[in-house]
C-alpha cells in the first residue's frame, strides 16, 4: 500500500492562465476559484492514481508485511531516491536499515529495491505492515518539471468536470486517457 507522507506543492490551480482560457474565464472572474482549485486537486490525484506516478516531488510510504525474496517492485514512479527503510524486528522494535543495507535498481520499470549483493533481507516480525519503505518520488519540485502533456491532460479533466458538472460521470474521458496512457506505469 502506498500512502503520502509529505504533501507536494500545487501542480495546477485556478490561477493557471491556460486553464482559465480553456474554461473561458476572464481574469477578473474569480468567484469560482475555490471550486476550480478543488477540481484541480481531484484531477491531479485521479491522474496520479491512473498513471501510478507522482508528479511533484513528495515522500510516499510503501507498507508491506515482509521483505520477501529478492527484489521488491516499487509500484510508483519516478523515484528520486530512498529516504529510509524501516522494519519491525522479532522483538517488536523498529530497525532502520543503513543505506548500505539495500540497493535501488533503477533499470526498467518498475524500479526495484534489492538487498546488498550476496546478502538477504532481514526477517521482520510477522505482523501486518512490518516493513515501511519511504521513497522520494516525482518529476521535480515545480509544475514546470512535469511533462506538459500530463499537465494538459489534467487541464482537460478539470475543463470536463467544470463544464459538464453533475453530468460528467465517474470515468476518465477517452481523450484524457489517451494523453495519460504513455505515462502509465503498467504493473
Amino acid at each position: 500500500m502506498i500512502t503520502t507522507i509529505s504533501k507536494p506543492a500545487v501542480l495546477l490551480d485556478a490561477l493557471d492562465d491556460k486553464l482559465r482560457q480553456q474554461l473561458r474565464l476572464e481574469p477578473d472572474e474569480d468567484d469560482q476559484n475555490s471550486l476550480i482549485d478543488g477540481l484541480c486537486l481531484a484531477a491531479v490525484r485521479l491522474a496520479e492514481g491512473y498513471t501510478k506516478r507522482r508528479f511533484i516531488t513528495q515522500t510516499v510510504r510503501l507498507t508491506r508485511d515482509c521483505f520477501g525474496f529478492g527484489g521488491i517492485p516499487l509500484p510508483v514512479d519516478p523515484i528520486q531516491g530512498v529516504d529510509q527503510v524501516v522494519y519491525t524486528d522479532g522483538a517488536g522494535v523498529d530497525q532502520t536499515l543503513a543505506p548500505s543495507g539495500y540497493r535501488l535498481i533503477p533499470a526498467g520499470l518498475p524500479v526495484e529495491l534489492h538487498p546488498p549483493y550476496g546478502e538477504s533481507w532481514p526477517v521482520p516480525r510477522p505482523d501486518k505492515g512490518a516493513v515501511r519503505i519511504d521513497l522520494v518520488v516525482g518529476f521535480g519540485d515545480t509544475a514546470y518539471d512535469v511533462p506538459e502533456d500530463i499537465v494538459q491532460a489534467i487541464r482537460l479533466m478539470v475543463n470536463w468536470w467544470f463544464l459538464a458538472g453533475r453530468d460528467a460521470g465517474h470515468d476518465i474521458p477517452g481523450q484524457v486517457k489517451a494523453m495519460l496512457n504513455p505515462w502509465r506505469l503498467w504493473l
